[in-house]
């Protein structure tokens, strides 16, 4: 499946979900959310473009392979391909392959979702709430930028790394407690 999202930051949660509810959205998952990435220990995933995720929303697993990443001017898109997976399970399944974590993070996330759009609002420590909106194509995701009240020129086109090194930077400048760094830098996307 292609992926095409946007992030938007330091949102108004309770707005945008009054918004979200408005326009018709269902709130699919409000919890806890484990990320780790992993790869081999040579960094073989990265230097063919592909990140392995394994993530538990709630109590469900997720296993999913992210690849061909592209950046438009508006958007970020990518291949993913994801499974249902029992977490511990598919944690010792990479571990006895010979795959090593190489990032994890935890974070508080509510979703919505209407029709095949999708509206995720997480909360990482340190990190004001932020939305993420994925839809099918770059009309899409224009127009429900606009529905909910936002421009395009507030959107960012980041990957997961940039947001976390974006308010790493700003918290140093402010001298506020920094934010966690990712571990290996293995995934990183430019």
């Amino acid at each position: 499946m292609r992926e095409i999202e946007v992030k938007i930051l330091e949102i108004n949660k309770t707005a945008v979900e009054q918004k979200l509810r408005k326009l018709g959205a269902q709130k699919v998952f409000d919890g806890p959310v484990d990320v780790r990435m992993y790869d081999t220990p040579d960094g073989a995933l990265k230097q063919k473009g592909a990140i392995l995720r394994l993530r538990k929303k709630g109590t469900e697993g997720e296993l999913t392979v992210k690849t061909d990443f592209k950046r438009t001017l508006r958007a970020k898109t990518s291949s993913e391909y994801e499974t249902a997976v029992d977490f511990a399970a598919a944690q010792k399944i990479l571990s006895v392959l010979g795959y090593v974590e190489s990032f994890r993070m935890k974070k508080h996330r509510i979703e919505y979702a209407l029709g095949r759009t999708h509206f995720e609002i997480d909360k990482i420590p340190g990190i004001p709430w932020f939305l993420e909106i994925e839809a099918e194509s770059d009309s899409e995701l224009s127009a429900w930028v606009k529905k909910l009240g936002f421009s395009q020129a507030d959107t960012k086109n980041w990957w997961w790394h940039e947001v976390l090194d974006y308010y790493r930077t700003k918290t140093a400048r402010a001298g506020a407690p920094s934010i966690p760094a990712h571990r290996s830098g293995k995934q990183r996307r430019k």
